[in-house]
């Protein structure tokens, strides 16, 4: 559709806020079955054990096997697997974003993180706000590798 100079892509009233020009804008490197090459994972806003449950099953498999490190941001879902809450707002990921985080030094050591957005969150009012701050986390980490 991009192509054809057309930005209609999506027609759902309560449609996800993302730039969608380029795929590597909301795909960055991820793909689901990266969780088991990836060493954290980040949920934002999300609850894999209600939204997929199957994606669950391989975080839980990766946390279990692999030592997959997972923390959240958003309201602390009752997960099958350990994970850190880092906090429930949009200021959580904006400091984690700017560096100022606690967590953000242990985001800069991961060789492979990913962080994982759900849809519902970019339906709300502050969706380009998460999506900047998101984007902002591909700056000193190993979000995005250019070799790919």
């Amino acid at each position: 559709m991009n192509r054809l100079n057309s930005d209609n892509l999506d027609v759902r009233s309560n449609s996800p806020y993302f730039n969608a020009d380029f795929r590597n804008q909301y795909l960055m490197n991820s793909r689901v079955v990266g969780i088991d090459e990836t060493d954290l994972l980040i949920l934002v806003g999300c609850n894999p054990k209600s939204e997929n449950p199957v994606l669950n099953a391989r975080i839980k498999k990766a946390v279990g096997i692999n030592g997959l490190e997972v923390a959240v941001i958003g309201s602390a879902p009752q997960l099958p697997f350990n994970y850190l809450h880092l906090g429930n707002s949009t200021e959580t990921l904006k400091q984690l974003a700017e560096g100022n985080h606690p967590f953000s030094e242990r985001l800069k050591a991961a060789d492979l993180p990913m962080v994982m957005v759900s849809s519902q969150t970019l339906e709300r009012s502050d969706a380009p706000a998460v999506m900047n701050y998101i984007n902002m986390l591909k700056e000193g980490t190993n979000l995005v590798n250019e070799e790919d």
